[in-house]
């Protein structure tokens, strides 16, 4: 039997099992795309041809249409491909027992090895980083195969490698000509460039327990409430002291001594009562301006507030 009539047999038989399927939407238009492959293939239009067997075989996989689209590859010379489909169909053809079929593919294998183009990717132990991933032709290869000769269609090859915190990069070369061996050494990939810190507007940022430098605001505030409520209580003793007095002066028989000595208190206590409101003014001051200012990094200094004699004392450079 001549390698062409079984090609033939293999064709017709394949043609009579997809006719004798059970009707469905998939298999229907699979049969329609196989039989307009070999119409395709027939006329010499090996790319149309390989598209349609390739689809018919995705809807409804098939020995024989996937014999057929292995001889169409190898037709477009794209050998490795075709050698790799010709493998599959070894596979195929014997778990459905198939021995013509096995034999046909076993013929094209065995022809198409000797010329097959193959590419060496070699990756140095350097640009191994964690998480390093290699694609062929937008075909992820594993570790385990770097640096060994892999079957490639001739023609352009394109490398891609990407890493975790690396800026992806792609290599290419060519393989010409039937048996060519070529050798690809990827290089190291670069950092990739830190994202800028996410910045929230002024009015967020203003309202976070710290400044952008890293300094803590809640020592500005709270000694800001601190004097508020000294400030308070101050009040309410002046206003008593107030009061005091002027029950002095109306009570009877009280002495002028007394009554001066009980206004005098009294005003003592407000003077007092008006210095620790002028203390929190002063303190809610410095705590807003450190709250909203932003000045340069190496100007930056904490700002220290607190209460000494004759008022509000302020320590550190603005």
């Amino acid at each position: 039997m001549t390698k062409c009539f079984r090609w033939v047999l293999v064709l017709s038989l394949t043609t009579s099992a997809a006719i004798a399927q059970s009707p469905s939407d998939s298999s229907a238009l699979a049969r329609e795309l196989f039989a307009h492959g070999r119409t395709l293939m027939d006329a010499g239009d090996y790319t149309g041809a390989c598209a349609k067997f390739a689809e018919s075989q995705r809807l409804d996989p098939g020995g024989g249409t996937l014999l057929n689209l292995a001889l169409c590859n190898e037709k477009q010379g794209k050998t490795a491909t075709a050698w790799a489909l010709f493998n599959q169909a070894i596979v195929l053809a014997r778990k459905d027992g198939r021995s013509d079929r096995e034999l046909f593919a076993r013929e094209h294998v065995d022809a198409l090895a000797p010329n097959l183009s193959r590419l060496v990717i070699v990756v140095p132990s350097g640009v191994r980083v964690p998480g390093l991933t290699l694609q062929l032709n937008g075909v992820e290869i594993g570790a385990a195969a770097w640096g060994t000769a892999l079957p490639v269609d001739p023609g352009r090859q394109e490398i891609s490698l990407t890493a975790p915190g690396k800026l992806p990069r792609k290599f290419t070369t060519e393989v010409a000509g039937e048996g060519a061996r070529v050798e690809m050494k990827v290089e190291r990939l670069t950092d990739a460039p830190r994202p800028p810190p996410k910045r929230r507007n002024q009015f967020e940022d203003r309202r976070t327990t710290a400044t952008p430098d890293g300094r803590t605001l809640w020592p500005y505030w709270t000694a800001t409430g601190v004097f508020g409520v000294a400030a308070g209580v101050l009040t309410v003793k002046a206003y008593r002291s107030h009061t005091d007095a002027q029950d002095e002066r109306d009570r009877f028989g009280v002495t002028q001594g007394e009554y001066d000595s009980a206004r005098e208190k009294a005003q003592k206590d407000a003077l007092f009562a008006d210095i620790a409101w002028g203390v929190t003014a002063a303190s809610a001051g410095v705590a807003l301006w450190v709250t909203l200012s932003d000045p340069k990094p190496d100007t930056r200094e904490n700002v220290r507030v607190g209460a000494g004699l004759g008022g509000l004392r302020v320590d550190g450079r603005f």
